[in-house]
């Protein structure tokens, strides 16, 4: 089947193509990129070459094609202004063209460089949004599911309703619509992920025998003891410091939905003491001490005088004879 996709202005067709049975399209606020989703249409899935996805720039060049499992639905295409592509499926397993609890589905992401992910579900999938920077992504279920994603593919949160008709985020990524058979809901997004945060958190309770010691964690000051402090899952280096006192170190590691109790005993700090050499000079005084070595000296000389009397002596007494 022949069938075409065009870009108008207000008073021309600036561009188009032969894309085949085309049945949604989508295109960004400012008319940079356009989507299209080609699907076979009645009763059957069609061929993987018959479900498939186009992105066109605001000129009409051809960015992308992609070929994706299930039929595209009406609501089920979004796109976000830098060109970020949601895209759901619905896989009829009974090829019954009815939507049943046997039914199955895909949600595809594209970035620019293409096909980033992609999510199996036990549902078909009819409708899709995804905020203006394409960090959230949200996709609601032929069973009534509703699923958030981040641009990486990791699930979020999903919530079950009745008969989910259609679903929308805002540009901010804050609020959630979503409409079903029966009623309207507005899910506060940020909220929900707050609490879902909080709840992966696991808790340290520090004490300490002296209490208002500095608490620092992985080298960032963090209170004073006693004190709770909710940390994400993980690793961390844990120091208490108080003047006077010998600082404490450890390492803990923080589970999820998991208390630990840490307290610490400080203790003081204990004073070096070393022996230093005796460095002061001993200053001796002229005469000081020198009785003894004068006497010693009058003892010498009186010596002397006796032996060189004696010598002499006899000397003389030699020579008269």
């Amino acid at each position: 089947m022949v069938g075409f996709i065009y870009l108008i202005n207000e008073d021309n067709v600036l561009w188009s193509y032969n894309a085949g049975f085309v049945r949604y399209v989508s295109i960004t606020p400012d008319g940079e990129y356009i989507v299209a989703g080609k699907t076979p249409h009645g009763t059957n899935n069609g061929q993987d070459d018959e479900n498939t996805i186009y992105l066109f720039n605001k000129n009409g060049k051809l960015l992308m094609s992609y070929n994706v499992k299930g039929k595209i639905r009406e609501k089920s295409i979004s796109i976000s202004p830098n060109g970020n592509i949601v895209v759901g499926t619905w896989v009829d397993e009974n090829k019954d063209n009815v939507m049943d609890p046997m039914d199955t589905g895909y949600i595809y992401f594209f970035d620019s460089g293409g096909l980033k992910w992609k999510y199996h579900t036990n549902e078909g999938i009819h409708s899709t949004s995804v905020d203006f920077n394409g960090k959230y992504i949200v996709a609601g279920g032929t069973h009534g599911s509703i699923y958030l994603f981040n641009n990486n593919g990791d699930t979020l949160w999903n919530y079950k309703l009745q008969r989910l008709i259609t679903v929308s985020i805002d540009s901010y990524g804050k609020y959630i619509v979503v409409g079903s058979l029966f009623d309207i809901y507005l899910f506060d997004n940020q909220k929900i992920l707050e609490i879902l945060k909080e709840k992966d958190n696991g808790t340290l309770e520090i004490s300490s025998n002296l209490p208002n010691a500095k608490i620092y964690i992985d080298g960032k000051y963090s209170g004073l003891t006693p004190k709770t402090i909710k940390l994400p899952p993980g690793t961390y280096e844990i120091t208490l410091k108080k003047e006077g006192y010998s600082d404490y170190k450890t390492i803990l590691t923080i589970n999820g939905g998991e208390t630990k109790n840490l307290n610490v005993n400080l203790k003081p700090v204990v004073a070096e003491t070393t022996n230093t050499p005796n460095t002061k000079e001993e200053k001796v005084s002229v005469g000081t001490n020198t009785n003894k070595d004068n006497n010693n000296l009058l003892f010498i000389i009186m010596g002397l005088l006796i032996t060189g009397g004696v010598v002499g002596g006899i000397y003389y007494a030699k020579k008269k004879a």
